[in-house]
């Protein structure tokens, strides 16, 4: 929503891209716009549209959005969660719709989503329509320094009715060395020690009541 991120953006990758190819790319397709207002005004072409969505959803906490904003957030929301509506919940439903089946959603989340009863029909909704390929607790370290957030990690990977197999959840538990134990979760290694844990779970063990 913030035409100067925009800006930012568009520089960033322009210099990335220049790097790495010599050239100043003719078009980058970043829109200013509000996620909400452009998902449901352009549904048809973004719905089960994209094999792979990444990202860092707003923290905003439902008493700090403006009142036209709670308007918005409540309508698009209203079959999927109650009570107080936190900005990451709105922006977590449409990338979960706008994947493809077998595509991939690798997001940062605040930890309550975890817990929170405003999520418990997201979650139920992810359970009945998704993988959760890796679910990182890393609420233990500062990853956003003193701003009081703590977070997890999650990738998840829509299911596809061409291929029901069952796919496991790896689990990172981390408390230190963040860097050397998603090192550990992309090559696999299962670990104890001190500073993190990394196991399998089944996914048909979780409840929507909380994970």
């Amino acid at each position: 929503v913030d035409p100067n991120a925009c800006q930012a953006s568009k520089l960033s990758l322009s210099l990335l891209y220049l790097v790495l190819t010599g050239k100043i790319p003719t078009k980058l397709n970043i829109v200013n716009n509000e996620a909400i207002d452009r998902y449901v005004s352009h549904k048809q072409e973004l719905c089960n549209q994209f094999d792979v969505l990444i990202g860092n959803p707003p923290f905003v906490k439902w008493d700090l959005l403006g009142e036209k904003m709670k308007e918005r957030v409540a309508e698009f929301m209203k079959d999927y969660s109650a009570g107080k509506i936190d900005m990451f919940l709105p922006i977590l439903k449409i990338a979960m719709d706008m994947l493809k089946p077998d595509g991939l959603l690798l997001f940062v989340l605040p930890h309550s989503f975890l817990l929170a009863k405003n999520a418990k029909q997201l979650r139920k909704e992810i359970l009945d329509n998704f993988w959760i390929r890796f679910l990182g607790d890393i609420s233990g370290v500062q990853v956003f320094g003193e701003t009081g957030a703590y977070v997890i990690l999650s990738v998840l990977q829509k299911k596809n009715p061409q291929s029901p197999t069952p796919i496991p959840t790896t689990v990172l538990q981390c408390r230190d060395f963040i860097g050397a134990a998603l090192q550990d979760v992309i090559e696999g290694k299962l670990q104890e020690n001190d500073f993190y844990s990394i196991f399998i779970a089944d996914q048909e063990a979780l409840t929507a009541d909380a994970w």
